[in-house]
C-alpha cells in the first residue's frame, strides 16, 4: 500500500508540475479546456495570461511538494500506507481548492485592475 500510494502521489505531482509549465510559460491561449477557466480570465486575454501565469507557477511548486513530500514520507518509519495515503490526499485536496481560490480572487483582481487603469467603470 505504501510503494502503491508513493507512486501514484509521485505521477501525480509531476503531472501537475507537466501540466503547470505551459501555463506558467504563458504558452496556453485562453481555450474551454485548459488553464484557469473563470469569467474574468475569459473578459480579458491579458488577464487570462496573466492569471495563468501565476497560477501555472503556483500549480508547479504544488505538484513538487507533492512529489516530493510522498518520496519523504516513504522511508520514515512511524508513517504506514494509511497515513502516507491519508497526508498526500489532503495535501493534494486542500491544495488544489486553495490554489483555485486564490487563482480565481487573483483574474478578478487583475479584471478590477485593469478595468480601473483603462477608467472603464463596470467591475467584475
Amino acid at each position: 500500500m505504501l510503494l502503491l500510494s508513493a507512486i501514484i502521489f509521485v505521477v501525480t505531482g509531476l503531472l501537475f508540475a507537466g501540466l503547470a509549465i505551459p501555463l506558467w510559460r504563458r504558452r496556453v491561449a485562453p481555450n474551454a479546456w485548459y488553464g484557469l477557466r473563470v469569467r474574468a480570465t475569459f473578459v480579458d486575454e491579458d488577464v487570462w495570461y496573466d492569471a495563468n501565469e501565476s497560477s501555472g507557477r503556483d500549480l508547479f511548486w504544488l505538484g513538487v511538494v507533492i512529489a516530493g513530500l510522498s518520496l519523504a514520507l516513504v522511508p520514515v518509519p512511524v508513517v504506514d500506507g494509511t497515513q502516507h495515503l491519508t497526508t498526500l490526499l489532503a495535501v493534494t485536496l486542500i491544495g488544489s481548492f486553495l490554489l483555485a481560490w486564490i487563482g480565481i480572487a487573483r483574474a478578478n483582481r487583475l479584471l478590477r485592475e485593469r478595468r480601473t487603469a483603462s477608467g472603464s467603470e463596470e467591475v467584475a
